[in-house]
């Protein structure tokens, strides 16, 4: 079903409330946030280790787990999906992988180029030089903090736009169950096209404003104490997580069903071909 922008948002905010069987366990998941912060608070080092030990098994999982979401939300399926360990594990290195070539690795080449570019590398023999010879002037000292704004401002773009790349990448990850298949950057490419940019766009935008004003909610229940602290992390974290990433899933299926509205005419044709063969056989 191609999917516009409006029907994606309210799908999406809909979803983890039809099963609330399944949004149980996802909040549960989330309870393993809260046991290093209670032995904090209550100075008990054996629960301390047990809520780092927690914090380390809910790292390794919430991020595979969400992968999960991602693909119900690919199928268009209205259940969320149920805790598989190993195989949020294994997503969880794979999104590892992918952040790293898609985030990591663009910043710090656009980091390097650009310290060359503006000659920042430069400027500490340029500061001695111009010392040593009495033509220091504060222009060398206003040039540098303009090269490092700007560097900073170029790093951050370069940041952003690999950024975009790798929803799509990590939701072609989660379609086909392959790093491989999320590291080509010309599919990747592919599908967005296919999405159509104004709407990935649109849902990227719209997403983050209601990300940002559900966030703000969330800031407001932690001045009520623990209460507010633990409706943040167990309840409406979560239901954050699972909206978003479902509404990505969502997203992408439009990709999804043109590639197979593609498939289903190159078949037809396939078939045509066949047809023809066989009556020019029998001719």
């Amino acid at each position: 079903m191609d999917l516009n922008l409006g029907n994606i948002i309210a799908n999406s905010f809909k979803y983890p409330f039809g099963d609330l069987k399944h949004l149980g366990f996802a909040c549960v998941l989330f309870v393993l946030t809260l046991i290093l912060p209670i032995g904090i608070f209550i100075e008990n080092e054996i629960t301390c280790m047990i809520g780092l030990v927690a914090l380390l098994v809910f790292i390794l999982i919430a991020p595979g787990y969400l992968i999960l979401v991602v693909n119900s939300g690919i199928n268009e399926s209205l259940e969320i999906p149920s805790i598989k360990v190993g195989r949020s594990i294994v997503n969880t290195f794979k999104l590892l992988v992918l952040h790293i070539c898609y985030i990591a690795v663009p910043s710090i080449i656009a980091l390097v180029l650009m310290l060359f570019a503006t000659g920042i590398v430069d400027f500490p023999k340029i500061l001695i030089d111009s010392l040593l010879s009495f033509t220091f002037t504060f222009k060398l000292i206003e040039d540098f903090i303009i090269a490092i704004l700007t560097t900073f401002g170029v790093v951050l773009f370069v940041r952003w736009v690999f950024s975009l790349f790798a929803y799509i990448a990590k939701a072609r990850m989660a379609d086909t169950n392959s790093l491989i298949d999320g590291l080509k950057i010309d599919k990747v490419f592919t599908d967005i096209k296919q999405i159509g940019v104004g709407r990935f766009l649109g849902w990227y935008f719209a997403m983050a404003i209601l990300v940002g004003i559900i966030g703000m909610i969330a800031l407001l229940l932690l001045n009520i104490h623990y209460f507010g602290a633990i409706a943040g992390l167990c309840i409406v974290i979560p239901l954050l997580c699972l909206i978003y990433y479902y509404s990505l899933g969502l997203l992408y299926s439009n990709a999804v069903s043109d590639e197979s509205k593609d498939d289903e005419l190159d078949f037809d044709q396939f078939e045509k071909e066949l047809e023809y063969l066989k009556y020019g056989l029998i001719r």
